[in-house]
């Protein structure tokens, strides 16, 4: 995936779309790695863990990373969903999908099988990133508030104008 130009982001959580093809004791990790000459490099951060539905299923499965993960502006990274299976094909995106949408942009797939990573672009567009933009300081905006102080002020202006208008 790439992400847009101009402000840094960061993911709040995931979507994905995956399919529990064996092992039912088997559970999967989605994480995000930066590009390294078109393979992952380092991990940024874990989007969760998630323990398989059921043998055969393709489901639905909501992620949430234990903090946001901060990602670069313009920047390529590598979204990557492994197992806890010795069964390289314990889980998989499902078929078919839908094409992703939203603030990420989708760039290829691939499939690491056979030693390499191998294309697999538009075969199956299952996963889905929530994320926000954010503010020049580095940390996602605050949404303004008033503190019990201030809206006991705002009371008691409220309660002092109602008072004239009654004795009027």
């Amino acid at each position: 995936m790439v992400t847009p130009a101009g402000a840094p982001y960061q993911i709040n959580g995931a979507t994905v779309r995956m399919h529990h093809a064996s092992d039912a004791a088997a559970s999967f990790t989605v994480a995000v790695y930066t590009n390294n000459a078109g393979v992952p490099g380092t991990l940024v951060g874990t989007l969760g863990t998630a323990a398989g539905h059921g043998l055969g299923t393709m489901d639905l499965y909501s992620l949430t990373p234990a903090s946001p993960i901060a990602l670069s502006p313009s920047t390529n990274y590598w979204v990557v969903a492994s197992s806890t299976s010795a069964d390289t094909c314990a889980f998989g995106w499902t078929e078919p999908g839908s094409t992703p949408s939203g603030t990420f942009t989708y760039v290829a797939e691939t499939q690491f099988y056979g030693g390499s990573w191998n294309d697999r672009t538009g075969d199956y567009f299952a996963l889905q990133l929530d994320g926000a933009l954010v503010a020049a300081g580095g940390s996602i905006a605050p949404v303004p508030t008033l503190s019990e102080l201030g809206l006991a002020l705002l009371l008691l202006m409220v309660a002092t104008v109602a008072a004239r208008r009654l004795r009027r």
